[in-house]
């Protein structure tokens, strides 16, 4: 499945309470940055550390974020109107369901780096999208979106800086609306799969006071470290949001968890590039580490599902030592299986392998980079956690 396409059929089948179901499915919803470590049909941890891998929209106090605030709240009624509209039409699930084309590697990287200047410099459009009833009034050229087929229009060529600005606005007018308007969002048909004894109970969110965020931070460094081969810079700076399901049913303690998450300049992005590293709550032991976003999925070679499933069997070797020397696993694995990740937006373009590896009472998840040989992410629990 696609690191962004999540439906409701899905949620039916995990045993985690219904109000954790709601709020990951409208996480996802709002094209929240989840997957990289990835939402899968193995049971409540794998559901959690989504969940937890998710967070809010967080800036920081950043030179540009009141411009951008005061951009935010000064749409004018007939636009927010019409993206409320384009919001509940949307049956895409995820953002970028909802457009006519994926974004090229190019576009994906410009648009990053335009993301971070967008929200920390206020480097805003001079246009905007276009608005179209019918495809066919559509030149191909311009961003525009077309209420025929209720989709945002790419460009057939690649976008202008101007037009990538212009997608950046949109899309972040969009995710403002959500988040601050969620309950008018999340519609009557939403509930009818949630069950009917569904009532409200205290979020599994909870905050971390600065001096507690500070420990766990230095706790985490070092795994990221390891993970990375490398120290992150000052440029990256960390935050630590806190998952508690417990909070609301105690069956559920040993998934509390902390994720420590390193974003570049401290600006979150729906493209860009973060670290993360998730620690169990109660005693800080290790869950898992990823590289994560667009950015740097659009840096990855590329291979055709063959070449992919060829490269994979002959790199066993090499990933079986690095979990040997990262995180003192065994030499070999007791049982292991493997399943190409095809989240690029076309068929034959695999940059990453997903491999599942038994050892003993352990379970290792992990995403393998095929052209840099090395990983993209590490989940270790107990098996059938």
């Amino acid at each position: 499945m696609s690191r962004y396409d999540i439906d409701k059929d899905l949620f039916e089948n995990i045993e985690i309470p219904n109000y954790i179901k709601r709020e990951l499915y409208k996480d996802c919803k709002r094209g929240k940055r989840a997957a990289d470590l990835r939402f899968r049909y193995a049971g409540p941890l794998t559901a959690l550390i989504v969940m937890a891998a998710v967070g809010l929209t967080g800036f920081g106090v950043k030179a540009g974020y009141d411009s951008w605030v005061n951009r935010m709240k000064s749409m004018p009624e007939t636009e927010k109107t019409e993206l409320f509209e384009e919001i509940k039409s949307d049956e895409s699930v995820t953002m970028d369901g909802a457009w006519s084309r994926p974004l090229t590697n190019v576009e994906t990287l410009k648009i990053a780096d335009l993301e971070r200047k967008y929200y920390d410099s206020a480097l805003f459009p001079e246009g905007e999208v276009q608005r179209l009833e019918k495809l066919s009034d559509w030149d191909g050229k311009s961003l525009c979106f077309i209420e025929e087929d209720q989709l945002l229009h790419l460009p057939e060529a690649e976008m202008t800086e101007e037009q990538m600005l212009q997608f950046i606005d949109y899309n972040a007018k969009k995710e403002y609306l959500i988040e601050n308007n969620a309950d008018e969002i999340w519609t009557e048909e939403d509930d009818e799969w949630v069950d009917e004894d569904y009532e409200e109970v205290p979020s599994p969110y909870v905050d971390v006071d600065s001096a507690t965020e500070e420990d766990i931070i230095k706790v985490a460094t070092p795994h990221l470290t390891k993970f990375l081969g490398w120290e992150p810079g000052s440029e990256w700076v960390p935050h630590v949001e806190a998952f508690m399901p417990s909070n609301s049913d105690p069956e559920f303690k040993d998934h509390d968890m902390y994720s420590i998450i390193w974003e570049k300049d401290g600006v979150n992005t729906a493209n860009g590039t973060d670290y993360i590293v998730c620690l169990g709550m109660h005693d800080l032991h290790f869950i898992a580490s990823a590289i994560r976003g667009r950015e740097h999925w659009a840096t990855l070679k590329s291979y055709t599902d063959k070449e992919a499933m060829d490269k994979a069997e002959k790199d066993k070797a090499k990933i079986y030592k690095v979990l040997k020397d990262m995180y003192g696993l065994p030499a070999k694995p007791d049982s292991e299986r493997m399943d190409l990740v095809d989240d690029y937006g076309s068929k034959d373009d695999i940059r990453q392998m997903r491999f599942v590896f038994d050892y003993g009472n352990l379970e290792v998840d992990v995403e393998w980079d095929l052209g840099g040989e090395r990983l993209d992410s590490i989940e270790i629990f107990p098996e059938g956690y």
